[in-house]
């Protein structure tokens, strides 16, 4: 069960029904034909106070109570049941009990509830109401590689499945569509609704999960996994407004994760100086060169003193490049 159905049912089956003996209602459908006292005047309990038509039939209410009465309605109204007829200004009082807002202190002890990370981020996308942030930067806490990575793809994954029903959809179109595709387990469609209704908590939480891949190689040691990258990459293809800020957030992880590794590209450029066909004129010029300008100041000290002269040279017709 969700956890708006959820609040709502226990609403429900645990709002209190306190019985107040100083309002007098009726148990039948008809009108009020007359008030047996005055307004104001003494009435005994069980002693009629109203006559009302009810099935072409005249019947007296009595009192359940002794006390004032105050007339609620006007001789002739229409009344149906559980109407107010007349309200009691009890001789006693203390039979009243109204329901009223606790300040004192609950007398039980505290029980902590602990719920594991992977339970969470299921919690989340199901539209639970959880700190999104927090969830996601404890993702990878005493985690290994494979588990960090099962439980991004999935999250990943279950996010776009949900929301690709929605985008550059009619919401009320889809919820139409489900329901006749789950005639028979309208659950469904309650999961799937109340899941979007959270849509910005759920996004919070994957441009969260998003934001820990930068540590991905710090933590574990390897470079962020195609598993991950494919999953991302699905969510570049969202286009609705909504999903902006999380397809643009995928993307550029996406593109940082497709260069390749630092020393693997450190390695290609020293094959590259080493080449006896590359010209080092192009090559200072190139447009692809961008990236290499810091991996040519790592090759400084290189052993080789051909790769040193070499990275020296591009360096310097490269910073210098406008001046002849």
């Amino acid at each position: 069960m969700k956890p708006t159905l959820t609040r709502a049912l226990f609403v429900l089956l645990r709002r209190p029904t306190i019985f107040d003996p100083s309002e007098l209602r009726t148990d039948v459908t008809g009108k009020v034909v007359r008030y047996l006292q005055d307004n104001g005047s003494a009435v005994e309990a069980g002693q009629p106070y109203v006559e009302v038509e009810a099935m072409k039939m005249i019947m007296p209410i009595k009192a359940s109570e002794s006390g004032k009465i105050i007339h609620n309605l006007s001789p002739g109204s229409v009344i149906s049941a559980g109407d107010l007829l007349a309200s009691l200004e009890l001789k006693d009082p203390s039979k009243v009990k109204k329901i009223g807002t606790f300040d004192g202190t609950l007398d039980i002890d505290r029980t902590g509830l602990e719920i594991d990370t992977e339970k969470s981020v299921s919690n989340l996308l199901a539209g639970f109401n959880l700190d999104a942030e927090a969830v996601a930067t404890q993702a990878f806490d005493g985690a290994d590689a494979d588990s960090a990575t099962e439980l991004v793809v999935n999250a990943l994954n279950e996010f776009y499945r949900v929301e690709s029903q929605f985008d550059g959809q009619i919401e009320g179109d889809v919820v139409r569509s489900l329901t006749k595709a789950n005639a028979d387990s309208l659950d469904v469609v309650i999961s799937e609704n109340l899941a979007h209704q959270q849509l910005n908590m759920r996004s919070q939480l994957v441009l969260g999960l998003i934001r820990q891949l930068d540590t991905y190689s710090d933590r574990f040691g390897t470079e962020i996994p195609d598993s991950i990258v494919e999953a991302l990459d699905t969510l570049t293809t969202m286009k609705g407004r909504s999903y902006g800020e999380v397809s643009l957030a995928a993307g550029e992880k996406v593109r940082e994760a497709k260069i390749p590794s630092f020393d693997i590209r450190l390695a290609d450029l020293k094959a590259k100086l080493l080449d006896s066909e590359t010209d080092l004129i192009q090559l200072s010029q190139s447009s692809t060169l961008s990236a290499g300008v810091d991996l040519l100041t790592n090759l400084f000290d290189d052993k080789d003193d051909k790769v040193r002269a070499a990275a020296i040279e591009v360096y310097t017709r490269r910073v210098y490049r406008t001046y002849k």
